[in-house]
């Protein structure tokens, strides 16, 4: 679509939503036409308008573009309720999400739950959407949605539970099933509530830190390898966990990051329980 396209659509969009904006995902940038059809990158973020200092945890934004199609989702902002719609678009060849919010009454749909109950459903369904069963992970539909396509600078961590299949060979799935909850609990216990556990599958794990200086990343990765070699578990007092970790601090897409964390990850698995790191900037 062209710059003046765009500007006429959102005018008649207007008509139907309170609000209206270009949104550029990867960034959180507020984007506007102006009268002389010029594309501006506004200062302000998109999670501004939602009184938060860090983009949403469900980016409905993110979503539609990595699936290049609409998507909708709620968010609350203090007792209002909106029905968010992004739409994929490109703007003369570069990618953007346009996004409609209308402001729900309690004469539409929450009236026929209570604005209470109403929020709690949506909220536990949001949570379910991206969480990992098992676990309590995030899980891989999370990544792809709302991480791989984020540039930046980060620090990343691929996570292997070493000799995993001998476990469910020895014990049996349930001991498997109890390993990596006990695995994803000591990981959880050593990061912050803005970084990102995701289970990939099986017994792999990706964890992305945001803002974290270098020491403090590489002392996270040991800590998590610590808390893992000393679980205990009742059930099956012979058991032994350990977990091998690649671990890559630089800049780039997070997928091209998280690939360079694996290929180190193969290294550190040459040793099992030990990480390999290293370090781009």
């Amino acid at each position: 679509m062209t710059r003046e396209e765009v500007n006429l659509m959102i005018r008649e969009l207007r008509r139907a939503f309170d609000i209206v904006r270009i949104v550029e995902p990867p960034t959180d940038r507020q984007c506007c036409i102006n009268e002389n059809c010029e594309l501006l990158r506004e200062s302000g973020r998109c999670f501004d308008f939602w009184n938060q200092d860090v983009r949403c945890e469900h980016c409905v934004s993110m979503r539609a573009l990595s699936q290049k199609r609409l998507s909708r989702k709620f968010e609350f902002l203090d007792s209002e309720v909106y029905l968010i719609t992004a739409m994929y678009v490109e703007i003369e060849g570069e990618p953007f999400v346009v996004e409609m919010l209308a402001n729900l009454t309690d004469e539409t749909m929450i009236g026929a739950w209570g604005a209470n109950d109403f929020v709690e459903k949506i909220s536990k369904y949001n949570r379910k959407l991206y969480l990992d069963a098992l676990t309590g992970a995030y899980n891989r539909q999370y990544y792809d949605e709302q991480l791989a396509a984020l540039p930046g600078e980060y620090a990343v961590g691929y996570i292997d539970v070493d000799k995993f299949k001998k476990i469910n060979d020895t014990w049996g799935h349930h001991a498997g099933d109890l390993a990596l909850k006990a695995v994803t609990e000591a990981m959880k216990s050593c990061i912050r509530e803005t970084d990102s556990l995701m289970r990939f599958g099986g017994d792999e794990f990706v964890l992305v830190f945001r803002n974290i200086p270098k020491d403090i990343f590489s002392m996270r990765l040991e800590q998590m390898r610590r808390e893992v070699s000393e679980i205990m578990l009742d059930e099956f007092p012979d058991m032994h966990l350990s977990v091998s970790i690649g671990g890559y601090y630089g800049e780039g897409t997070m997928d091209e990051l998280v690939q360079k964390a694996d290929h180190l990850l193969y290294d550190a698995k040459k040793n099992r329980n030990s990480i390999q790191l290293n370090f781009e900037i």
